[in-house]
């Protein structure tokens, strides 16, 4: 996702994304690109999707020095076929900056699987 902008970044941040094929990615890039905030088109990173493997992230925002995504738990139920993972985003220091922090995992198997991220 390095190819995401600051401006694209801070104006998704607080949404999960959930991308289960490459149609998804793509279209997730298209959408980045008409939201018109990056001065230049997005540069598209591949992403193998083969064997149900899926693409999940967010992008927190907040203020400060530094800032971070700590796991706090990741839940896998094979028999309801979900998989939550709940993260806290720490900001540090008494710094000005407008900070935008990528926390993005691809998943094996997961094809079929309902997917969560909650943030602290």
């Amino acid at each position: 996702m390095n190819g995401i902008c600051f401006e694209a970044a801070l104006d998704s941040a607080g949404q999960v994304f959930v991308l289960r094929s490459a149609e998804d990615h793509i279209r997730f890039y298209g959408n980045a690109d008409a939201t018109r905030l990056c001065r230049h088109p997005v540069t598209r990173n591949p992403f193998d999707f083969e064997g149900g493997r899926v693409l999940v992230g967010l992008w927190s925002a907040g203020q400060g020095c530094t800032a971070r995504h700590d796991v706090l738990d990741a839940q896998r139920d094979d028999a309801q076929q979900t998989f939550a993972l709940r993260l806290k985003f720490i900001t540090e220091g008494e710094c000005d900056y407008e900070l935008v922090r990528p926390f993005w995992i691809g998943l094996d198997g997961m094809a079929g699987y309902q997917v969560s991220i909650s943030v602290e």
